[in-house]
């Protein structure tokens, strides 16, 4: 005796091994993934954490460098004898930080706009330096013009009276 629908039940019995072994697939499938994808989210987080780190260490650094840098900013109008020093002081402490800037940041501009406006503000302290003595100057030669007239009007009457005198 034979059975009559054979080929249908070995049709269904294949469909059963197919949508068994697909469904076994996606359940081994999502498994692998929540063990791997995990590793490697970890990793990555890692690395950024590492990335984060180096860029608050260097914050730090960059800010403890500012406020010394700061400081002799301060001192150059207090001691305009020692300016030519206290600018190549802060030129080489802007070039050490400008060589340390991480370039994988995204503030690497930041700290690069930064170290040009303390350069232009260093620069500017120049020239008001130089105004200011060129100031003290003029005062110096006015003064000494007007002594001068002084003296021109005094021999002026001098040389009436003995014009005069004479006559």
């Amino acid at each position: 005796m034979e059975i009559l629908n054979k080929k249908e039940r070995l049709s269904a019995f294949g469909l059963f091994l197919l949508l068994f072994f697909i469904s076994t697939g996606i359940f081994i499938y999502a498994i692998f993934f929540n063990y791997k994808l995990p590793l490697k989210e970890n990793e990555v987080l890692k690395a950024e954490n590492e990335r984060m780190k180096v860029q608050m260490n260097y914050q730090k650094k960059f800010s403890t460098e500012f406020e010394n840098i700061g400081k002799l900013i301060d001192s150059l109008q207090k001691n305009p004898e020692r300016f030519t020093y206290i600018e190549s002081t802060i030129s080489n402490k802007l070039g050490e930080l400008t060589k340390e800037i991480p370039q994988d940041t995204t503030g690497s501009k930041f700290y690069e706009r930064a170290i040009l406006n303390v350069q232009d503000l260093v620069s500017a302290k120049k020239l008001t330096l130089k105004d200011n003595d060129s100031q003290s100057t003029i005062t110096q030669l006015t003064n000494e013009k007007k002594e001068l007239e002084k003296e021109l009007k005094d021999l002026y009457l001098k040389i009436q009276l003995q014009a005069a005198g004479g006559n």
